[in-house]
């Protein structure tokens, strides 16, 4: 088909972030679009010493599921890097396998830079994707079973083939857009409720 399309992740390699399953995933899609990469963009934060040691032994982990794999000249860890949405511009797909997430702040930066996401059903992600800004994957445990990460790769796959990805990028762009300027109301309301209640 078109280039070979590269799926990204983007935030701190912690172990609720399930990047082992990222890369089994990958490795499940790869196998239907061969030159496919992925992009892993960040690491230990350096800012946060005390969980360097716990972040370096997961960057370890992961390294080592990529080995394992055969995967080494296609997953590409940048480590941590000053302005992450750098990278964003050169993925096309964004992924998140999380166990858990509330509002995934990484996700809303995907979206603001037009990515269309594949991601875990996990906290708002399935109301973030709900109009076509990507696809939520339900899941029953904690990970993803064998037919969830099939299910998950064929996704990956659509995503990153279907023309209609540019549209979900554009829908991913619109819908921060649209939280963005109804946070920046609520804020607004508050001010003004705030001052008439002092006055």
């Amino acid at each position: 088909g078109a280039h070979a399309p590269v799926f990204g992740y983007a935030g701190r390699f912690s172990g609720e972030k399930a990047l082992v399953t990222m890369v089994d995933v990958f490795r499940r899609a790869k196998a239907k679009l061969q030159d496919a990469k992925l992009l892993l963009v960040g690491g230990a934060d350096p800012g946060v010493s005390v969980h360097v040691p716990y972040w370096t032994a997961e960057q370890r982990v992961i390294e080592q599921a990529i080995r394992q794999m055969g995967l080494e000249d296609s997953v590409h860890i940048t480590g941590v890097v000053p302005n992450p949405e750098d990278y964003y511009r050169m993925m096309d797909v964004f992924l998140l396998t999380s166990h858990f997430e509330g509002v995934p702040l990484v996700l809303l930066e995907a979206m603001a830079s037009g990515l269309p996401t594949v991601s875990t059903a996990v906290g708002a992600v399935p109301r973030l994707l709900k109009h076509g800004a990507g696809i939520a994957v339900e899941r029953e445990g904690l990970d993803l079973n064998e037919a969830e990460r099939e299910f998950f790769a064929d996704r990956m796959v659509d995503v990153a083939t279907i023309s209609r990805s540019r549209e979900m990028g554009l829908m991913a762009r619109k819908t921060v857009t649209r939280l963005h300027s109804l946070s920046q109301y609520r804020r607004a309301a508050l001010k003004y409720f705030e001052k008439r209640i002092k006055s």
